[in-house]
């Protein structure tokens, strides 16, 4: 079994038993349990204010540090664990921090899914971490189960949130 979450922010339990024309309807299906979750409407929150218009709350992630304590809360609620490795001099992940990610398109996506955890690639617990993952460089975004276990990584940064959502959902995927 393994899970195929949709750019539209949706997530569906791909099977033989469902088809692609089921999947594209946006029906959550996940642990046997079938939901819709609310679109997000393009150029919401912009800042740290919510615009006019827009039917989503103001989001800000909780970037955790500690991924044992993050998996342990991600099992307890029905979560993943979304993980960005960064350093403090990597242009690429300053970039990526600051106008990707503070996206509100990210940033549901990432709240409804995953608990967050962002880890300093030069700290001590960075680098242990860069050798068991092999990591190649930085950025590096990985997800992994709530059982602890690694379902994906890729070493770059997607240039915009749909692009974002995309790679982390095949991440997730485990493409």
């Amino acid at each position: 079994m393994f899970f195929v979450f949709l750019a539209a922010g949706l997530i569906c339990q791909a099977s033989p038993q469902r088809s692609q024309e089921q999947i594209s309807r946006g029906k959550l299906i996940l642990a046997g349990n079938t939901r819709r979750l609310p679109s997000v409407k393009p150029g919401g929150a912009k800042g740290s204010g919510q615009e006019k218009g827009s039917r989503l709350p103001p989001l800000n992630i909780e970037w955790r540090e500690d991924l044992p304590a993050s998996i342990a809360m991600a099992k307890h609620q029905k979560k993943w664990v979304f993980v960005l490795m960064s350093a403090s001099w990597c242009q690429v992940c300053k970039t990526l921090e600051g106008s990707v990610i503070p996206q509100e398109q990210v940033q549901y996506f990432l709240a409804s899914h995953f608990i967050c955890v962002k880890i300093d690639i030069d700290q001590p617990y960075g680098q242990a971490m860069r050798k068991q993952y092999h990591i190649a460089g930085v950025p590096c975004l990985m997800v992994f189960r709530a059982d602890g276990r690694l379902q994906g990584q890729l070493s770059g940064a997607p240039r915009d949130a749909r692009a974002f959502v995309s790679i982390v959902s095949r991440l997730a995927a485990g493409h």
